[in-house]
């Protein structure tokens, strides 16, 4: 009986690497190739690792001009523009990195990503390894992994923050947390969320003064960057005054232009809406996820689904944030075996909102205005469903006292 078991584990963990290896093969052949996928979606940017390598360009450049790294200057040369958190410039300066190590520091950090999201998992059939190359050969994979973008860094930080979290670490998860808010600020809801789960093992003061903190450090960056406005209306909730124009303008309907604002707004009562629905399928969402649970696979779903449902409230640029989603689909994935036919729709749904969204795949204009709809319309599915999950998670509760309603968590 034990030598089946170890043959039946190298068997297991055989198959694991294959899924790895081919994850690896794939990416290396677009690479080798030129990115094909992305110049048949016409996304495919100047270089390889372009992100990336600016940043490192941008860090050498503040050596001389400092803050000015902020500032699109014509006269300079063009990669001394910095448009993220100081913090990532000053651990780049503080050990000296060269720029030249730029592309190998992205592909250590593309390869820890798939190692430690493949070891969490531990999928166990062939049709769940099937669905992880899928989500992670995906559109906003390529995208990211192709420019070098710094959300893969933080995509990484907030895998380790979810493991020590899991491990009652709860000192680093939120250092590593903090790490993450100061080089790109979108993690900073999540840091809330975390900080006031773990109230009280942490102390209050220190809590209060580290939220401080990095509010103003991240205003302090928000103000030298100079931003003329905080978000992209490309992605997410606003993507409705998208939908509302386009609509009318190519049906020629009597209808006024919807501004950015309303459709803002329009777009969080339909995420509401979505949410509520899901919510009140007890008999479906109930036995999701256990009430107060902290295993590693719903830590891991948690951090990535809320910062994900961040970006996706504030509509942020559509393209490196789907990551997110595409990880907490496939932890969402393997949180709910018990579920049936109906984890095999969501995840359905889940895997066409990170394949179809936003990325034209060399289709027509208006057959690609068409699959970006579908996309997007799955994404607002998958981004209430995740709100709920984690309400569900956290045992939110109204109760009635009386006259007054008090809400209970935790």
């Amino acid at each position: 009986m034990k030598s089946v078991f170890v043959r039946g584990r190298i068997k297991e963990k055989s198959i694991l690497n294959w899924v790895q290896a081919l994850i690896i093969l794939f990416y290396f052949s677009q690479y080798i190739l030129d990115w094909p996928l992305l110049k048949l979606s016409r996304i495919k940017g100047q270089f390889n690792f372009q992100d990336f390598v600016t940043i490192f360009t941008a860090a050498d450049c503040f050596k001389t001009i400092g803050l000015q790294i902020y500032v699109p200057d014509p006269t300079t040369q063009l990669f001394c523009y910095y448009p993220y958190g100081r913090t990532f410039i000053y651990i780049i300066d503080l050990f000296r990195i060269p720029a030249f190590l730029a592309p190998g520091i992205i592909i250590i950090v593309g390869f820890l990503i798939l190692n430690l999201t493949l070891k969490f998992l531990d999928t166990s059939t062939r049709v769940e390894k099937v669905i992880v190359f899928l989500f992670f050969a995906s559109p906003p994979f390529w995208l990211a992994f192709e420019r070098g973008n710094v959300d893969l860094l933080i995509c990484l930080l907030v895998l380790i923050a979810a493991y020590m979290a899991t491990t009652n670490r709860i000192i680093g998860s939120v250092a590593t947390l903090t790490l993450a808010t100061l080089i790109k600020f979108y993690t900073f809801p999540l840091l809330l969320i975390v900080l006031w789960k773990n109230r009280k093992a942490l102390s209050q003061f220190l809590s209060i003064l580290l939220i401080l903190t990095t509010a103003y450090i991240i205003f302090f960056d928000i103000q030298a960057q100079n931003l003329q406005q905080p978000g992209s209306f490309a992605f997410g909730t606003p993507i409705v005054t998208f939908w509302i124009n386009a609509f009318s303008s190519n049906f020629n309907l009597p209808i006024e232009e919807v501004s950015i604002r309303l459709g803002h707004f329009i777009g969080l009562a339909l995420l509401g809406v979505i949410t509520a629905a899901f919510l009140l399928k007890d008999a479906v969402i109930t036995n999701l996820f256990r009430p107060k649970s902290a295993s590693l696979i719903e830590n891991c779903f948690f951090y990535l689904g809320t910062v994900y449902v961040s970006c996706f409230v504030l509509g942020m640029s559509y393209d490196y944030r789907l990551i997110f989603s595409a990880l907490a689909g496939l932890f969402f994935m393997q949180a709910t075996k018990n579920l049936g036919a109906y984890r095999w729709l969501l995840i359905s749904i889940w895997a066409l909102s990170v394949w179809l969204s936003a990325f034209s795949f060399g289709l027509s204009p208006k057959m690609h205005l068409l699959v970006q709809w579908i996309g997007n319309g799955f994404d607002f599915v998958t981004a209430g469903l995740i709100i709920s999950l984690i309400i569900k998670q956290a045992d939110i509760r109204v109760h009635r006292n009386g006259k007054r309603w008090r809400i209970l968590y935790d």
